[in-house]
């Protein structure tokens, strides 16, 4: 007879999965200012939203899919980053807080049709090699 999982085991791996998806949401906080620094456009929406935004096109195979990264425009303030990308039904929002003592945390969401969700793991590491592999098409760009 199989005996459950015991509830502190769950917790334990529970935490480690949050522990997980903080690191993979820092590394595409960080990857996506870097890349809004080093390629990023002032954007406006209206006289008071002022964005930097990068839009490129991925042509690694076809059909071309569009990519969208945008944060505030003082990116050394910035608290979010989102980053859209063409055919799928949902955006990605990554936020930056900082808590006591100093530290940062940082978060995930998925957005559709205006709706939140917390980000799962799975999603965040998808995330991750998107934009590792927006960053490797756009270095291999500057190269040439």
């Amino acid at each position: 007879m199989a005996y459950p999982e015991s509830f502190i085991e769950k917790g334990r791996r529970s935490l480690q999965e949050k522990e997980q998806r903080a690191n993979t949401c820092e590394v595409i906080f960080n990857s996506a200012i870097n890349l809004l620094g080093s390629n990023g456009y002032p954007f406006r929406e209206s006289i008071l939203l002022k964005y930097q935004c990068l839009t490129h096109t991925v042509n690694s195979q076809e059909p071309p899919v569009t990519v969208t990264l945008m944060a505030g425009a003082n990116l050394r303030k910035a608290r979010s980053v989102w980053m859209f990308i063409e055919g799928l039904d949902r955006g990605l929002r990554v936020d930056k807080r900082k808590v006591r003592d100093g530290k940062e945390t940082y978060s995930g969401e998925t957005w559709r049709s205006g709706y939140g969700c917390d980000l799962g793991l799975t999603e965040a590491l998808g995330y991750l090699k998107a934009i590792e592999q927006l960053s490797t098409e756009l270095s291999q760009q500057q190269a040439s």
